[in-house]
């Protein structure tokens, strides 16, 4: 997986399939060669009159019925709200269009002009959309698909309330030709029985060429036991091919006409085979499927939905009957991806910065819980002489400081008049250089001076120690040493006059 896939990934996408008495949903992965893998199903059962005649009657019911598929499916709940759709068969159309080459432009202007002209619906009050189907030197066939906006917007809005994003809406037509092994070449007729009747469908690349679905009753039977008995069904069967290899070959005769692939629940098939064919006078083979595990051949239609999700996005140009194309709803389901993708990458980053601020804080705690554990055993060692009168004189130091009081600073005449008694007491070759007079009682005086001789300097002392109001005169004798220029600091006492 490159970085673009890992930051942006392929959303799963499921098959719907919307039917007049229940809903089927199935999620297929990729098997070997072109079979599919069935890995999820679930089933939800309308009540009666929800779905009538391809009208949605009950749109309340059926939100209600789709919110349980996601829940529900089986072996294990679907966490993805993606689906392909497949409507009910009725009040929907397709045909093929025939133009000579044209450019891609010109092309889609041509369609719509044509489908105008010839399409039961004004498109303005319908859903359109054509592919195509082939592309030759001397033509283009386009198969349109339309159906009208009030038949499609009540489904939409439906399965929008009951939390399921539409990525594509189709016909049950184009669902089955991806679920059957149909020949590659030529135009190709499925007869699909069940029992509410025949469904004919001709394909050309498994794409519906023509399609009709008919009830027993319309066809001639009767009955109130449901579908017709062997040999009745063989009859209608043999009756149909004919009519439609009559029409067909006529309305298309550039595509040959290749066996006709039957598809039946019954016991009898190859026997009921055998006898299509001898009484349609054409080849009758049992049609084969390539999905694997489905429940029943009832979820078919869910499946070839299924089918369309597989396809690579950037190859998904087919039919859909919603207002929005494919590739538009792919890139906003790209858009989500990523915006869901980013969250998830903010989310991760943000608890790996919160596991490693987590760490990081409990780390720290478990470092100061360490030193403070190391300082209380290391208190409670036995100390050394030395470090026990250190102790006590550092103790008694803070005891000394606590017990001092904040003095009001001296007035400043007054300690003009200081300055001015201890200028007095200068004697010959003393130099004063700083003069510090400190608040408090009493008033001690710290000279820093400079004396020419010692003889200066011992005169200078003599004299403090005479002088009246002169105290506690304290000259470090180290100064003493020096013979001359001696620098010395003295501290005294001074009272006032």
């Amino acid at each position: 997986m490159n970085l673009f896939q890992f930051i942006i990934p392929r959303e799963n996408i499921s098959g719907l399939s919307i039917e007049p008495k229940v809903l089927r949903l199935v999620y297929l992965t990729e098997a070997s060669g072109s079979a599919k893998k069935v890995q999820s199903t679930s089933e939800v059962e309308l009540p009666d009159s929800v779905i009538e005649q391809g009208l949605l009657k009950k749109p309340k019911v059926l939100t209600a019925a789709a919110a349980k598929l996601l829940k529900q499916a089986k072996p294990k709940p679907l966490k993805f709200p993606y689906v392909i759709a497949s409507l009910p068969q009725a009040n929907t159309y397709s045909q093929l269009i025939t133009f000579p080459p044209l450019p891609e432009y010109r092309l889609a202007e041509a369609v719509s002009v044509n489908a105008a002209l010839t399409l039961p619906l004004s498109l303005s009050q319908a859903y359109l959309d054509w592919q195509v189907v082939e592309e030759l030197t001397d033509r283009i066939v386009v198969l349109v698909s339309l159906a009208a906006r009030t038949i499609v917007d009540p489904y939409i809005q439906a399965l929008k309330e009951a939390g399921l994003q539409l990525i594509a809406l189709e016909m049950p037509s184009f669902s089955l030709g991806r679920v059957f092994n149909l020949p590659p070449a030529g135009m190709s007729v499925l007869l699909r029985e069940s029992i509410e009747g025949l469904l004919a469908v001709a394909y050309k690349n498994n794409l519906p060429l023509f399609v009709r679905q008919q009830t027993w009753g319309e066809l001639g039977f009767n009955g109130n036991s449901g579908a017709p008995a062997l040999e009745q069904v063989s009859e209608i069967m043999g009756r149909e091919i004919r009519r439609l290899r009559a029409y067909l070959t006529v309305e298309h005769p550039a595509y040959a006409w290749q066996p006709v692939q039957l598809h039946t629940g019954r016991a009898q098939a190859q026997t009921l085979a055998k006898s299509v064919s001898a009484i349609s006078g054409s080849e009758v083979r049992l049609a084969t499927n390539i999905i694997n595990g489905l429940p029943s051949n009832e979820w078919l239609s869910a499946a070839g939905a299924a089918c369309r999700g597989l396809i690579p996005r950037s190859q998904d140009s087919l039919n859909s009957l919603l207002p929005v194309g494919t590739e538009s709803l792919y890139e906003q389901q790209k858009t989500l991806s990523f915006i869901s993708t980013a969250r998830t990458i903010s989310l991760v980053v943000l608890g790996l910065y919160l596991a490693v601020y987590l760490g990081v804080f409990l780390l720290l705690n478990w470092m100061n819980i360490g030193l403070a554990r190391q300082v209380e055993r290391q208190s409670k060692l036995p100390l050394s002489p030395e470090t026990a009168v250190l102790e006590y004189q550092a103790r008694d130091f803070n005891a000394r400081v606590s017990e001092l009081q904040i003095l009001p600073p001296l007035p400043q005449a007054l300690r003009s008049r200081y300055i001015k008694a201890t200028s007095a007491l200068a004697t010959a070759g003393i130099n004063f250089t700083h003069l510090t007079i400190p608040e408090g009682e009493p008033v001690v005086i710290n000279i820093q001076a400079t004396a020419q001789t010692r003889e200066n300097l011992v005169n200078f002392k003599r004299r403090l120690e005479a002088s009246s109001g002169v105290g506690s005169v304290r000259l470090p004798v180290a100064n003493l040493v020096l013979k001359e220029n001696i620098p010395f600091s003295v501290n005294f006492t001074l009272d006032l006059p």
